[in-house]
């Protein structure tokens, strides 16, 4: 099961609490997919965390519809 992200807000989302509880919750939910053998293993996920630019991963996304499409 992959785990739920932590909520956001559109109204006070630049509080210093609400940031560090969301950090706190971005960080629970990375050790949480990462704990899952299989998510942790995953090529997409691994082309999500390591792509420094927006380019790099639409090219990525483009590459894998491309390849899911030829099975």
């Amino acid at each position: 099961a992959v785990p739920l992200m932590p909520e956001k807000r559109l109204v006070g989302n630049l509080s210093q609490s609400f940031i560090e509880e969301r950090m706190a919750g971005l960080e629970m939910f990375m050790l949480l997919l990462l704990s899952n053998p299989y998510l942790r293993l995953d090529s997409t996920l691994k082309v999500f965390l390591t792509t420094k630019d927006t380019a790099g991963f639409d090219q990525a996304k483009r590459a894998a519809a491309d390849d899911s499409g030829a099975h």
